[in-house]
């Protein structure tokens, strides 16, 4: 492991000596990112570094592996020294193995699903890539029918059925784990205790509405057709005052779909309306874990008004330089991905 605790390990060789990395995990982007320079090409008992694009790879955190993917990007470069010598230099960036399902096509053609459920979608889509697919929670309700037009990426098509279904997709060490929102503890975040560098709370109104309207129509069949096979389904935030409204064409056959995708829009709004950031110095929690998306961590910050609020971790990214180790995360309340708990109706905080 080397000084800065960041370890990236290809073609069996463990490559340090780099000057500065990062790593970001995030529940919005789905494929975890890094990138690393190095200032050296020279490795440490010989050799040359010469890693490039499409290298698989794997990148360790403090002893503990954060992702299983490739690089996707390299760049070297040069300087010429006095001594007519060139002093090399190296910068890779790249994704966990779930980049494929974000950046590839789930069908050429129109494709269509009758009775699946959302884990046997994800595993059949995931498969060809390589990309292990592991459930945690009940997510077995089958779809009636779903319909993947020519050219959806499949990351997108499985973050629509997700939602549909209140489930939350985390990348773990290039694993696709389907799950509920902020199911585990990182522990507490208390003003003047935690090593905060900086903290941040920012809003966003524009993003929720008073109403949301769902409207829908499941397939006639030889008993019904016309107005009873239409069905409106609309869902309410309580925490916008005046009245705004946002109509969505519901692409389910199911009322029960539509009402859990409602509820989800109206959360997932509400939530990214209000999002706290903060920096800290070290890349682990109070509990000992290192920081990661998906977990909810109690924070008392009484410069930002937060008073023992439990917020979801949405976004981390840790860093490392010379003598500097950091994390950076985003939060949000754990009802912004949930299709089960209702969003509060006070701001985080307390504070309207």
């Amino acid at each position: 492991m080397t000084d800065l605790e960041f370890e990236v390990r290809s073609g069996g060789h463990r490559l340090g000596g780099f000057e500065g990395g990062e790593v970001t995990q995030s529940l919005d982007a789905l494929a975890a990112s890094f990138t690393f320079q190095w200032e050296s090409r020279a490795l440490q008992g010989g050799g040359r570094l010469d890693l490039q694009a499409a290298a698989p790879v794997e990148i360790f955190a403090a002893g503990t592996r954060l992702l299983t993917g490739y690089v996707t990007s390299d760049r070297a470069q040069y300087e010429a020294t006095k001594e007519g010598a060139a002093k090399e230099a190296l910068s890779l960036t790249g994704s966990s193995r779930l980049i494929d399902l974000v950046d590839c096509s789930a069908a050429s053609a129109t494709r269509r699903f009758r009775s699946v459920s959302l884990p046997d979608i994800a595993a059949t889509l995931a498969e060809p890539y390589g990309v292990p697919v592991v459930v945690s929670g009940d997510f077995s309700q089958p779809f009636r029918r779903v319909t993947i037009d020519a050219g959806e990426r499949i990351g997108d098509v499985l973050q629509r059925l997700a939602r549909d279904r209140g489930a939350v997709l985390v990348d773990v060490e290039g694993t696709l784990v389907i799950t509920r929102a902020g199911n585990e503890s990182a522990g507490a975040l208390r003003y003047g205790q935690s090593r905060i560098i900086s903290g941040s709370r920012s809003r966003d109104h524009r993003q929720r509405f008073r109403e949301y309207a769902f409207p829908g129509q499941r397939r006639a069949t030889d008993t019904d057709s016309g107005v009873e096979t239409h069905h409106l389904v609309i869902e309410t935030d309580e925490g916008v005052s005046r009245f705004r409204r946002l109509a969505i064409i519901a692409a389910s056959d199911s009322r029960a779909d539509v009402q859990k995708r409602a509820i989800v829009t109206r959360n997932t709004r509400a939530g990214r309306s209000e999002r706290v950031n903060y920096t800290l110095g070290g890349w682990h929690d109070s509990t000992g874990e290192l920081w990661r998306p998906n977990r909810v961590v109690t924070v008392t910050d009484p410069v930002l008004g937060l008073e023992t609020e439990s917020l979801m971790i949405v976004t981390s990214s840790r860093y490392a330089r010379p003598q500097v180790r950091r994390t950076s995360r985003e939060r949000t309340r754990p009802e912004a991905f949930d299709a089960v708990r209702t969003f509060p109706v006070r701001a985080i905080g307390g504070r309207p």
